[in-house]
């Protein structure tokens, strides 16, 4: 009888040693708590979002630094441009309000299994997304890896008995590694992914110049008012005709948007041959643009530099025998549009 006890004893050792060492993404994975740091109810609990002033987020392949400055946030990489709020204000308060769904053991020798070791100089792969929280100080809050994404089996997820979760691991948690909801995948290293897209946004168009490269490819419209469909082509020769079909503009720039930025150092090159445009509106915005075109990988990419000015009338001209309550109305009706423009 002692002969197969051993056996089977050193067959469930390596049937042990099998499932550990063959660990996928879609294994069944514990939410029980066995040792290291205690479960808790929030993956960071007690984090005073107010208290950051600074997000530090990197991966193998980039990083990015979102700073708040005097007026607003700012990324770093990206010339200083303003970080659009709502996003980053999401994604602090997901950190928050994250819950922990379950905990694994998950010893250090086996973190770059999961993608859990911090992205540093000289580590090719295993490594994860770094998450660092800054206070006005430089000081840490707090830092976490967002690891691998996993499919959880139990009966606390969906109505399936499946969800995917996501790996994340605190250092100050040692062997400890959770799994929490996917969404801190908004958490991106990409810097262009956190620029504020709110772009110009242009209203009642009353002209647009072109200035091309060459002279000959310049042109000029404009209308009288904003109710007149059609623009009138300046400048056009006996022998020439405009179709106005061929150019809608009362729309033009009206919920404009971009991509990504580029460092002002790098306008020189862009727009060595840019066409130039300046848009004129019933309001008194000016939009003075360049647009530059360059092919990369075999695509057009445009670039483009716009700057906004405005000249608004600082009073309103009454019209004839106001009445005192008309006039107030009007006058009231002038200054909250007036300081809308603004």
């Amino acid at each position: 009888m002692k002969k197969p006890l051993v056996l089977l004893i050193v067959l469930a050792a390596l049937v042990g040693v099998a499932v550990l060492t063959k660990k996928q993404k879609e294994a069944k994975l514990s939410n029980v708590a066995r040792s290291g740091v205690s479960t808790r109810e929030y993956l960071l609990p007690n984090l005073d979002v107010n208290a950051v002033k600074t997000v530090k987020i990197k991966d193998k392949d980039e990083e990015v630094t979102l700073k708040q400055g005097a007026e607003q946030w700012s990324v770093q990489e990206r010339s200083g441009y303003p970080v659009s709020f709502d996003k980053l204000s999401r994604a602090l308060m997901d950190l928050r309000d994250t819950k922990i769904a379950g905990k694994q053991l998950i010893g250090q020798g086996a973190w770059a299994d999961e993608n859990l070791l911090e992205p540093a100089e000289g580590v090719a792969s295993g490594s994860g997304t770094l998450v660092k929280l800054l206070d006005d100080k430089d000081g840490e809050i707090a830092s976490l890896i967002i690891g691998d994404t996993v499919e959880v089996s139990g009966s606390n997820v969906t109505p399936f008995g499946r969800d995917e979760q996501i790996l994340v691991r605190i250092p100050q948690d040692e062997d400890s590694v959770w799994n929490v909801g996917s969404y801190l995948r908004s958490l991106s290293s990409a810097p262009e992914d956190w620029v504020d897209k709110a772009f110009i946004s242009v209203q009642d168009i009353a002209t647009l110049s072109v200035t091309a490269p060459e002279a000959a490819e310049s042109w000029k419209v404009s209308r009288k008012t904003k109710d007149d469909t059609d623009f009138t082509f300046e400048g056009l020769k006996p022998e020439e005709e405009y179709d106005p079909a061929k150019l809608s503009l009362t729309g033009l720039l009206s919920s404009a948007s971009f991509n990504d930025v580029k460092a002002r150092a790098d306008a020189g090159d862009l727009f060595k041959d840019a066409s130039k445009a300046q848009i004129t509106t019933f309001d008194g915005f000016t939009y003075d643009i360049q647009v530059g075109k360059q092919q990369k990988d075999g695509a057009d990419k445009y670039f483009m530099t716009v700057a906004v000015s405005a000249k608004l009338p600082e009073k309103r001209e009454p019209g004839k025998d106001e009445s005192e309550e008309d006039k107030k109305r009007l006058d009231d009706e002038f200054k909250a549009a007036q300081d809308r423009l603004k």
